[in-house]
C-alpha cells in the first residue's frame, strides 16, 4: 500500500487528507486559510494541515491552489491570493517539509480525483465544469492533465456565450458563460426580473414555484448546455463531469435535453454527469497527482 497528502487551498479553508493509492481517506484536516493575514499566515496554516495528516511515509504531497501554476511550481496572476504572485510555492514546501511536492490548480485536482476514483473513472478523455461562485474547468487528454501552451487552458469561465448580453455578475466579461452559470449569475438575473424571494440563493430559486425563478433556471440551463456544446465541439470528451454547488440540483434530464440540441450528432454520446466524490474531491486530486507521478 502507498500513501499520499492532498491538500486543498481554498479562498476560506484549506482541507488536507492522508490517502491510500486506491483513494481510501485514511485522515482529514480543515483549517481556515485566514487570507486577511497574507502569506507568511496562509503557508503556515497550509504547513500545519499538512502535519495535522502526516501519521505514515508518503510518496509525496499534492497542493491545489485556487490559481494558475507553472511547471516550477510559481503562482501566476491572476488569483484570488495575490500577496502569493510570483511566488515559488513548490521550492518554498520542499525546503520545509523535505518531501517530493507537486502544484497544481485546483480545477485540475477535483477532475483528476473524478478520473482516478470518481464519476469519470476508466474515461481517456474528460472534462470537469466546476459550478461554484465562479465557473472553472479541468482537462484531461489521453489520461494526462492538459495545462495548455501558457498553463491556463480550461478557464472555460471567460468563454462568450452571449455576445449580446450587458450584465456583468462576476469578475469575467460580460455575456461569458462564467456570467451566466455560477451561482451569483443565478441571483442576479432573478433579482433583475423581480423575483421576490428574501435572500434568495439558487437551491431556493430552482425550487421556486414563481414564474421568474422558472425563467431564470430555463435560461441557465440554457447557457449551460450552449457552454457544454462548445467544450464538447473543441475537446471532444468521452465524459463531461460536472462540481461544486451547482451540479448538485437535479438539472441533468433537462441539461442532457438541451445539450443534445446544440451539440454535433457524432458527439452527443457525451456524458453529462455529475460528480461522485464528496466535497474532498480537491485534496484528493492533489494526493492523486502524487500517484500519477510516482
Amino acid at each position: 500500500m502507498k500513501y499520499a497528502i492532498g491538500v486543498d487551498v481554498g479562498g476560506t479553508k484549506i482541507e488536507s487528507v492522508l490517502i491510500t493509492n486506491n483513494g481510501k481517506i485514511l485522515k482529514k484536516y480543515r483549517t481556515p486559510t485566514q487570507t486577511s493575514k497574507g502569506k507568511k499566515t496562509v503557508l503556515q496554516n497550509i504547513e500545519l494541515a499538512i502535519k495535522k495528516v502526516w501519521d505514515k511515509p508518503i510518496e509525496g504531497i499534492g497542493i491545489g491552489m485556487p490559481t494558475v501554476i507553472n511547471e516550477q511550481g510559481v503562482v501566476l496572476p491572476p488569483s484570488k491570493m495575490p500577496f502569493l504572485h510570483n511566488f515559488n510555492i513548490k521550492k518554498h514546501f520542499q525546503k520545509t517539509l523535505h518531501t517530493n511536492i507537486i502544484i497544481e490548480n485546483d480545477a485540475n485536482c477535483f477532475i483528476l480525483a473524478e478520473h482516478s476514483f470518481g464519476a469519470a473513472k476508466g474515461a481517456k478523455h474528460v472534462v470537469g465544469v466546476i459550478l461554484g461562485t465562479g465557473v472553472g474547468s479541468g482537462i484531461i487528454i489521453n489520461n494526462q492533465i492538459y495545462h495548455g501552451n501558457n498553463f491556463v487552458a480550461g478557464e472555460v469561465g471567460f468563454m462568450l456565450v452571449d455576445p449580446h448580453s450587458k450584465d456583468r455578475t462576476t469578475y469575467s466579461f460580460a455575456g461569458s458563460f462564467e456570467n451566466f452559470c455560477s451561482g451569483p449569475a443565478i441571483v442576479h438575473y432573478y433579482k433583475k426580473f423581480g423575483g421576490k424571494i428574501k435572500n434568495p440563493d439558487p437551491k431556493k430559486i430552482y425550487y421556486s414555484k414563481e414564474p421568474t425563478a422558472k425563467k431564470v433556471i430555463d435560461e441557465f440551463i440554457e447557457h449551460l448546455a450552449i457552454g457544454l456544446a462548445n467544450i464538447v465541439v473543441a475537446l471532444n470528451p468521452e465524459v463531461i463531469v460536472l462540481g461544486a454547488g451547482l451540479s448538485n440540483l437535479p438539472i441533468y434530464p433537462k441539461l442532457r435535453k438541451e445539450f443534445k440540441k446544440r451539440a454535433l450528432k457524432p458527439m452527443q454520446n457525451t456524458k453529462i454527469v455529475k460528480h461522485k466524490i464528496s466535497d474532498s474531491s480537491g485534496s484528493i486530486g492533489a494526493a492523486a497527482l502524487v500517484f500519477k507521478n510516482v
